[in-house]
């Protein structure tokens, strides 16, 4: 039986050298790595591959002991998105990306679940972050694209980073420095890789879709929850001190955005109400409560989760919102929004589309608004 155990780990050891390199790159599955040799000739069984790669990682531990890198009271926040499949939301299947903002001296965590990681939507993240847990002297990100441009490499093979305009005016807005990492080194982010490990397999393991919940608006009132109850209660082992605990020590360094207005994202634009209680937006028409037809009101595009949402306003008061359609010549009533005229014009609106009418021949062109509007 000896015999035979070390005709296996000479199989194995064949590959050390490829292994070794793989591991430092920051491969660890065992199966992705059986794959890799058995690809190149290994014949043996894969077992043997993951006896060997955990003699090997413990070995590399021992002779290279990775140095733990502290940050001060409102120094640093990392920051990264995280995949986890896709959920179906208004009948289309959308991918699931989760927000992770962690602050480096206490570990408190900030999570948000989108279906959009656009510029809008993480600087909208940012802000719900910000507002909880409050903004340090640096953030660090990875390489991706709201974030870092470009890349350029000089002749004397440094390199200059050109940030996304936009997000470089939020990061001014809001007082921060934006730091990037360099490409394929995740443990300069170390503390969200982490998060993000810890969301995927002590929140989102098991989670079902429509089982366990049913929007993204109950899924990050969860995630809240189990943050809240869950992480922030737990003591880190490194300090031996809860997070939630640590957080109030760096509170004090940390700036809050409740002394200015929020970063607009958005702009609004000036609208007037048809006589039946219809805005129109972009191609399509979408209602609001009949008591504002023929009224002057402000509209809004915003990100919400991810998704585009309109929101509309009358003297400051939010009267309506819908999700943006995608369709042409479409029009979006709310049931509590019908009245009988409504009613009426939705079913001869309705009929007509069956009759394949031309859409100039029922649909009110954007220059109908220009006579509704006060000289």
């Amino acid at each position: 039986m000896r015999v035979l155990a070390d005709i296996k780990t000479r199989r194995v050891e064949k590959f050390e050298r490829y292994l070794k390199k793989r591991i430092a790159q920051g491969v660890t599955n065992k199966s992705r790595l059986y794959r890799d040799i058995a690809e190149q000739g290994y014949k043996g069984h894969p077992i043997s591959v993951n006896r060997f790669v955990k003699n090997l990682r413990e070995n590399i531990k021992a002779i290279r002991p990775s140095i733990r890198f502290e940050t001060k009271p409102g120094e640093q926040a990392q920051v990264d998105w995280g995949s986890f499949g896709k959920i179906e939301i208004n009948g289309r299947k959308e991918r699931l990306s989760a927000f992770v903002y962690i602050l480096g001296y206490s570990r408190m965590m900030f999570v948000e679940f989108t279906v959009r990681q656009n510029l809008q939507t993480l600087e909208n993240c940012h802000i719900h972050a910000f507002e909880k847990l409050g903004i340090p002297k640096e953030i660090v990100y990875d390489n991706m694209k709201t974030v870092l441009s470009q890349r350029e490499k000089l002749p004397d093979r440094k390199h200059k980073l050109h940030y996304h305009p936009g997000f470089l005016d939020f990061a001014q807005y809001y007082g921060f420095k934006i730091t990037v990492c360099p490409p394929y080194w995740p443990r300069a982010k170390g503390k969200v890789e982490a998060a993000i490990k810890l969301l995927r397999y002590d929140f989102m393991q098991g989670l079902r879709f429509k089982k366990d919940f049913h929007s993204l608006d109950d899924l990050n009132e969860k995630v809240d929850v189990w943050l809240k109850n869950t992480i922030h209660k737990r003591k880190l082992s490194t300090v031996n001190e809860k997070r939630i605990n640590r957080w109030k020590k760096e509170k004090k360094y940390l700036r809050f955005p409740r002394n200015f207005p929020p970063y607009q994202t958005f702009s609004f634009i000036e609208r007037r109400v048809t006589k039946d209680g219809l805005v129109q937006y972009k191609l399509n028409f979408y209602s609001v409560p009949r008591v504002y037809a023929r009224k002057k009101i402000l509209l809004t595009e915003i990100s919400k989760s991810g998704f585009a949402v309109i929101e509309i306003y009358f003297k400051n008061k939010m009267i309506a919102t819908h999700f943006v359609s995608s369709d042409k010549g479409k029009w979006i009533v709310v049931d509590d929004h019908l009245t009988v005229d409504t009613g009426r014009a939705l079913k001869a609106h309705s009929k007509k589309r069956s009759k394949n009418i031309k859409k100039e021949e029922f649909f009110r062109k954007s220059s109908y608004y220009n006579g509704l509007m006060p000289e």
